[in-house]
């Protein structure tokens, strides 16, 4: 269903705050984009200038910062899927909306303070 023929909820993201979040979204898209095609382009050139250690350690490193690029990236794209599926701004574990000032901070954010919390509590041992 889209986004104009869904049935408003209260909490429900306006339309304008909607168009906002997809700008925003699709900005940091290609700023993301860029940052991981940048560190794949320097790789062999910082690998090149540096002893056989330096190139290991450089190598590990880049590897870890264009995974989490990468990483970055998908949250980004998944959430202009759910713009597109009409869920953007709804927590995808308890469907309630997410406050509007944190998807401010957050655009890309799946989940809502109280599930984030849940699940960052479960993550600690």
């Amino acid at each position: 269903m889209s986004i104009s023929t869904t049935r408003a909820r209260p909490g429900d993201t306006t339309t304008r705050q909607l168009s906002d979040a997809r700008s925003l979204l699709e900005d940091q898209w290609r700023r993301q984009v860029a940052d991981v095609v940048a560190l794949s382009r320097n790789l062999p050139t910082s690998l090149s200038e540096r002893g056989e250690a330096s190139r290991r350690g450089d190598l590990h490193v880049t590897a870890r910062l264009i995974d989490a690029a990468h990483q970055q990236l998908g949250e980004t794209e998944a959430a202009l899927a759910r713009l597109d599926e009409g869920t953007y701004g709804r927590c995808v574990q308890c469907q309630e909306p997410i406050n509007p000032e944190r998807l401010e901070v957050l655009p890309a954010a799946r989940y809502c303070v109280t599930c984030q919390a849940g699940k960052a509590a479960r993550r600690q041992p």
